[in-house]
């Protein structure tokens, strides 16, 4: 027994160096983001609202069913973010350190993954590993382990990664239990994102670039577990959204695929040029923006080309496809707004291709190697003084809302949440300012838009233009919430007991299943008492 530990030891011996070295780099560029506060962007919805069913296991089902935002987005169905939320919140009672705690554990397991992945693909693990600290503190993910939604995408690439690990084991192998758990990554990695619908098209190209026959049996083996996790997430999906129905329109995200030649261009950039990240990136085309991204890649091109007689063509287009599948999604929203976390994943395909086109560039020119003995140290020390200046951003509301409002002044979502940061520090003025300046720099203000001028006007006693602003809410979508409390709660201060009950009946009338609403009314029929949240979080006020 002692001899076979000792040989396990031996034999995975480079891992376990390879671990210690991925585990302590980022530890040490992401270690103090556990004294960090909330953002106040994403995290009031996702985390926040929630805690009120988070206080033990036996409200788990509830948490699941959950949308991922509390006005009802249809479009994300994401359980699984929402039980790694809620397991971070029973187990720590809201402590807010143990949120980034387990951003930074769930990084440095992603990074790991995707050195072990590489290793797969035929890489040597030196290679691989210098590649993955590249990966572990590039400036461009330093938003996703920084700041606590991130790690949606950081959970996205855990699974995915796992899943293609198991159909490579698989692909040499024939047992039953890599089937399973390749149904299992499948499944989880689909309740986590809904990107990971794209996975059986890498398979495919997989197969064909790295020239692999597949059995009939075996072919049909991996798409039944495939096929199979794909129905129980549509299943789930439909089992699990309270209301509403998503809009598939092709038309529209045929438009917006189309015109998003320049975020492309974008994230090519900032995968090589670090000196411009935003918090929000919000930005028109520009020359300078197409100029990044292509710049690059024409350098890689002609790389390719000059050590063509050394390079694995087909592992390049794998990488390439990689990237722009996982990336694919981004683009096909209507959105302005390119957020640098959701890089995080598609990045592992850029790695491929650097890692390729390094391989053929030391087998073409062998004394090439001594330079990227320095080029790579020097790369590992910028980009994790960089992440680690970066991650300062995301301290709190303050250190991330201000400088995003001074990156994109038109931009409404900053003007938002400087609004709502004034209203809660009792600055009424500046908080009326803001709020009515979003409404003015859209043409479709949103319902929260809306009901955050409410808030403000309730705030001032001016109730007369409260009401008004809540009303457009409503209109505007009339599966928001807040505004039906926020009614209800100014007819109750005004003893006027029929009103509150009729207008959260009205929402229920809507959203029959909404936790929120059956607890007010709850409340105004006296059945309980209106104790608020039931975990209330714990700010670090350092």
């Amino acid at each position: 027994m002692k001899k076979s530990f000792r040989q396990a030891i031996n034999d995975y011996k480079a891992y376990i160096l390879s671990f210690a070295a991925v585990f302590f780099t980022v530890f040490i560029v992401y270690h103090h983001t556990v004294n960090f506060n909330f953002t106040y962007h994403d995290d009031t919805t996702i985390i926040m609202a929630k805690t009120e069913n988070m206080d033990s296991f036996a409200k788990i089902i509830s948490v699941l069913k959950e949308p991922v935002f509390n006005e009802v987005n249809n479009m994300f169905f994401r359980p699984f973010l929402n039980l790694s939320f809620f397991i971070d919140t029973v187990i720590s009672g809201g402590e807010l350190g143990f949120y980034h705690f387990s951003n930074i554990m769930l990084h440095i397991a992603a990074v790991f993954l995707i050195l072990v992945f590489l290793t797969l693909l035929g890489y040597s693990i030196t290679s691989s590993l210098c590649v993955s600290l590249l990966f572990a503190v590039h400036p461009a993910l330093s938003s996703a382990v920084s700041w606590i939604p991130g790690r949606n995408d950081i959970l996205l690439a855990i699974f995915i990664i796992l899943l293609f690990i198991f159909f490579i084991k698989n692909l040499k192998s024939d047992k039953i239990y890599l089937y399973f758990l390749m149904f299992i990554c499948m499944l989880s990695a689909l309740l986590v994102k809904e990107t990971a619908v794209a996975v059986p098209v890498l398979f495919v190209f997989y197969v064909i670039f790295d020239k692999i026959r597949l059995n009939k049996a075996k072919a049909l083996k991996i798409t039944f577990f495939i096929l199979a996790a794909m129905l129980i997430y549509i299943f789930l999906r439909k089992a699990g959204m309270l209301h509403g129905t998503y809009v598939f329109n092709p038309a529209g995200i045929t438009k917006n695929l189309f015109s998003s030649v320049f975020s492309l261009s974008w994230y090519l950039g900032i995968t090589f040029f670090t000196e411009k990240l935003l918090l929000l990136p919000e930005f028109k085309a520009s020359f300078e923006i197409m100029l990044k991204g292509l710049i690059p890649v024409l350098i890689l091109a002609l790389l390719a080309v000059v050590c063509r007689k050394n390079i694995n063509f087909n592992r390049i287009w794998f990488g390439i496809i990689w990237f722009f599948v996982f990336l694919l999604p981004t683009f096909s929203m209507s959105s302005t707004i390119y957020h640098p976390h959701r890089l995080y994943l598609p990045l592992a395909g850029i790695m491929i291709v650097l890692l390729e086109i390094y391989s053929a560039v030391v087998k073409t020119y062998p004394k090439s190697k001594k330079a990227f003995c320095i080029i790579v140290p020097v790369l590992l020390l910028t980009f994790s003084f960089i992440s680690y200046k970066r991650s300062f951003y995301y301290e709190d509301r303050v250190s991330f809302w201000f400088p995003a409002l001074e990156e994109n002044p038109v931009s409404a979502v900053p003007n938002a949440a400087i609004a709502r940061y004034y209203l809660e520090n009792n600055d009424y003025n500046n908080a009326e300012h803001y709020a009515l300046k979003i409404i003015n720099l859209t043409d479709k203000p949103s319902s929260i838009d809306f009901t955050r001028a409410g808030d403000v006007y309730i705030a001032k006693q001016d109730y007369e233009k409260a009401l008004e602003y809540y009303r457009k809410a409503i209109q505007t979508n009339k599966f928001n919430e807040h505004p039906y409390l926020q009614i209800s709660k100014y007819y109750e201060s005004q003893e006027n007991g029929p009103a509150a009950i009729d207008i959260i009946k009205q929402g229920l009338a809507i959203m029959p299943t909404s936790p929120l609403l059956i607890k007010r009314l709850k409340v105004l029929n006296k059945e309980i008492e209106d104790d608020g949240y039931i975990i209330i979080m714990k700010y670090n006020k350092n």
